[in-house]
């Protein structure tokens, strides 16, 4: 019986882990990732679990070599540079984003190791059509940066409250 309800619990326990993603924002009506890149990400702290959302917003077309280009889809291939223990999530989940469409990435760490400046690049392929003409294209942004400072902490002076 024991062994029944840790079985539960895990499953529960998982179930809601994969249930605590992003949620993309139906509101974002202007193409692009929010926050921007001047706005950034949030600090991170060392020991202090870190969960940031990126939304975006992806274009139903543009240009692409001056003509003008339909969007089929833009899918995240993978980011790297994150810091050790990061991981990120995408909603949907293949981190395939259609033209047209919002969605949101996670990025999160239970708890980050090490203070530093870690430069992330989200490395990405770009698919479309160009008069019909089928296209795809890898694109990068390496606009963020994920800064993860010493978690230290601020005293005042003492009061003793018992006199």
């Amino acid at each position: 019986m024991k062994k029944l309800y840790l079985l539960l619990f895990a499953a529960v326990l998982f179930a809601g882990q994969a249930i605590a993603q992003c949620v993309p924002d139906p509101t974002i009506t202007a193409s692009g990732i929010y926050p921007d890149s001047a706005t950034g990400l949030p600090h991170a702290y060392v020991g202090v679990p870190y969960s940031t959302e990126l939304q975006v917003r992806v274009p139903l077309d543009t240009t692409y070599s001056g003509l003008p280009a339909v969007i089929v889809s833009i899918d995240v291939d993978n980011i790297t540079g994150l810091p050790p223990g990061f991981s990120y999530t995408c909603n949907p989940s293949s981190c395939s984003y259609p033209g047209g469409s919002n969605g949101c990435m996670n990025v999160s760490c239970a708890s980050p190791v090490a203070s530093g400046v870690y430069p992330i690049v989200v490395n990405m392929t770009v698919h479309g059509t160009v008069f019909g003409f089928p296209q795809s294209t890898p694109e990068t942004n390496s606009n963020y940066t994920i800064y993860i400072e010493d978690n230290v902490a601020v005293f005042g002076p003492s009061v003793n409250v018992f006199n």
